[in-house]
């Protein structure tokens, strides 16, 4: 069974492609978890760990990573949870508008930053994202998983 930590680290490079890519569309709690084939939607320890991880680089390497946290939300509230409050003090006490500024204003850091480095210094490979529809073929097609496998590699 893997630890919180080992889960942080499988989500990180889920969280840089959406940094990357579609920042400022949902990506919730539930999204992450199976994304790295954890069955759960309870990652606010994960969440806390990843926070703490990029902490530890900054400080190790004088860097200013801006926070991955803010690109998940729960489905209900369309924000992240109050325990974003590990990331930004006092978050859960900022009215809705507040918190969608305050959210929107650090994914778009975060979406502006250069995050190939990160990934190298942490030894973490970048994260493949593959379309449902692309996806439901591949499982469904033993030669097309095959394809697909060996287009990642090369």
């Amino acid at each position: 069974m893997a630890t919180v930590k080992e889960w942080a680290l499988k989500m990180i490079p889920v969280l840089v492609r959406w940094a990357q890519g579609a920042w400022d569309t949902p990506h919730y709690y539930s999204d992450l978890s199976a994304s790295v084939g954890l069955k759960t939607n309870q990652i606010g320890d994960i969440m806390g760990v990843i926070q703490d991880i990029i902490e530890e680089l900054n400080k190790r390497t004088g860097a200013k990573i801006p926070t991955l946290n803010g690109l998940v939300q729960n489905k209900q509230t369309g924000l992240p949870s109050d325990g974003f409050d590990y990331v930004k003090d006092d978050y859960s006490k900022l009215s809705v508008d507040s918190k969608k500024g305050e959210v929107k204003r650090l994914n778009e850091i975060a979406h502006q930053y250069d995050w190939s480095w990160v990934l190298k210094e942490l030894e973490l490979n970048p994260s493949i994202i593959i379309e449902k529809e692309k996806l439901k073929k591949i499982k469904s097609d033993p030669h097309a998983m095959a394809e697909k496998v060996r287009s990642i590699k090369h």
